[in-house]
């Protein structure tokens, strides 16, 4: 199996009639937070940040003044950072100063929120305020409920270039993250979890760290759209899903299913052809049986494609524990498998590309199905050395093809599309009622004597984004904008902070999942199998 290291591309497009430069001044009275980690949560973030929909008293900006978001010129996605003024009705602000600028680094992934706060390390952020490239691409428009009709928020948005290399002064900024969120508990980033230039975190690591329980975040298996139809049509043709359904359809009965060892089996590299996926008693793999029936969802060739993570990515982390034991049991099967092995399709080796952030696998699963680079390369070109080029909007070679990724069920698109594990649907009920089982707990952390050295301003933000983005009335207003046909995704409250409904009951209003990765008397671990909080109920 071989990687691809891919970058991600300028997504930042100027919107008509809003090409004028125009960026807020950054207040002389303002709370400056540097969040780093787990770019799986990052819309959620911006949610928290910035949407209207967060109940009044857990607001943190204030939507009847102007909000911006701060992107980079890579993916919009890499590095980000939020200013407005504060909401004056969370309570849990009252020590803050009259604006916030929070800074979300998820370049690098979880690991990022981890391993640089163990030895208080600095890592680079978005500059914002001396970088002469930053662009309005969206004006910023205050909430005014008043007016008629009611004039709603908008999100102002610039975009800033930031230079991954650290070379460039004017577009970064180095600073130790006040805080930080990783998609699975600190211990987890040792074997193949530990990204370049870190140590495995141990045990002894932790006695540094302050760690925070925060939610349980729901993964599943994306696959690009041409392969979710594929898989579709010949799983009803063998009678695996119900006659009624129809390719396309994307209701939580249609959902085409992939079972736990064949998504092992892809990620570990065992398969390199969809071929070995066999369609009923017909003795075709499902490339060759697609191809018998002229599907129009064929690929260019039967290659497997991978979209995953870089090393030090908490959404790959997840995957490993959940599919393939790593880094939890020595005998486990590994989740980064012979690098650099082969170098084009046809050769014996799973295509795998390995992206900085969720955002980039998004942009691979929609390249790959689309045959059109969704972005251009900030590193190697994005299909292979010596192939089309890598300007945003060249085709790949040769046509789509087939993919599966890594997200949680933040992510959406028109390119691809969650599948059944073990038969049962990627659904925060399914997650309640105990049969889907690809979720993890993430946690909040940081240094102990950093935290101690914070301003009294710092705490209370840093304190009130912790204690807030683990509400369940917070979680149900956000799942709202996380929208798939089979249920709505991505969050969900954890025992160990909120009592769970009753009788084991599933509540979009008041999401709580009864079952945890940490127990009444030990904290989370993700190794840990699930078991039902403190002699809780759950339903048959």
């Amino acid at each position: 199996m071989k990687k691809k290291i891919l970058g991600a591309a300028i997504t930042a497009v100027l919107m008509a009639g809003n090409a004028h430069a125009v960026l807020p001044t950054i207040a002389s009275d303002t709370t400056v937070i540097y969040l780093s980690g787990a770019s799986a949560s990052l819309d959620y973030v911006n949610k928290l940040l910035t949407s209207s929909a967060v109940p009044t008293a857990d607001r943190f900006c204030d939507t009847n003044q102007e909000v911006w978001r701060f992107n980079d010129t890579i993916d919009g996605k890499t590095q980000n950072a939020f200013y407005c003024t504060k909401a004056g009705t969370n309570p849990s602000l009252a020590g803050a100063k009259s604006h916030l600028l929070i800074y979300k680094r998820s370049e690098g992934g979880s690991a990022m929120g981890v391993t640089p706060l163990i030895s208080n390390a600095t890592v680079n952020f978005l500059n914002i305020t001396g970088n002469a490239t930053c662009a309005q691409t969206t004006a910023a428009v205050a909430a005014n409920p008043l007016a008629t009709p009611p004039v709603a928020a908008v999100v102002g948005a610039a975009a800033c270039t930031y230079d991954t290399f650290g070379t460039v002064a004017t577009q970064f900024t180095a600073a130790i993250p006040d805080f930080g969120m990783s998609d699975v508990d600190p211990i987890q980033f040792r074997g193949n979890n530990v990204p370049a230039g870190y140590s495995p975190v141990t045990a002894d690591d932790l006695n540094a760290l302050t760690v925070k329980g925060a939610s349980a975040v729901v993964f599943g298996e994306p696959v690009t759209l041409q392969l979710f139809q594929a898989l579709q049509a010949a799983q009803i043709s063998t009678g695996q899903l119900p006659g009624t359904c129809t390719v396309g359809l994307k209701t939580e009965a249609c959902l085409p299913n992939l079972t736990s060892a064949q998504i092992a089996s892809i990620h570990s590299g065992s398969w390199t052809s969809w071929n070995s996926i066999k369609v009923g008693t017909t003795g075709l793999g499902l490339y060759d049986w697609t191809v018998a029936n002229a599907a129009t969802y064929k690929p260019a060739t039967a290659d497997v494609h991978v979209c995953r993570r870089v090393d030090g990515s908490g959404t790959q982390a997840q995957h490993g524990i959940v599919f393939l034991n790593s880094p939890c049991a020595e005998a486990s099967s590994s989740t980064a498998p012979a690098h650099d092995q082969g170098s084009s399709e046809g050769d014996g080796f799973a295509m795998v590309h390995e992206l900085e952030t969720s955002g980039g696998v998004s942009d691979c699963l929609d390249t790959l199905n689309t045959a059109t680079q969704k972005s251009a390369s900030a590193f190697t070109n994005y299909w292979k050395t010596g192939s089309t080029g890598d300007a945003n909007g060249a085709a790949v070679t040769g046509g789509a093809r087939w993919a599966v990724g890594i997200q949680s069920l933040e992510k959406s698109s028109a390119n691809f599309e969650f599948v059944k594990v073990d038969g049962v649907a990627p659904t925060l009920a399914n997650v309640v009622n105990g049969t889907y089982h690809d979720w993890v707990e993430n946690t909040f952390q940081y240094n102990v004597t950093h935290y101690a050295g914070l301003t009294t301003d710092k705490k209370a933000v840093v304190d009130g984004i912790i204690a807030k983005a683990a509400l369940p009335e917070v979680m149900a207003a956000l799942n709202t904008g996380f929208v798939h046909t089979a249920g709505n995704g991505a969050y969900l409250a954890v025992p160990s902070l909120f009592a769970p409904e009753a009788n084991g009951a599933y509540n979009s209003a008041r999401p709580v999942n009864p079952y945890s990765r940490a127990t009444p008397s030990a904290a989370i671990e993700n190794c840990r199998v699930p078991t039902i909080w403190n002699s809780g109920a759950a339903r048959m």
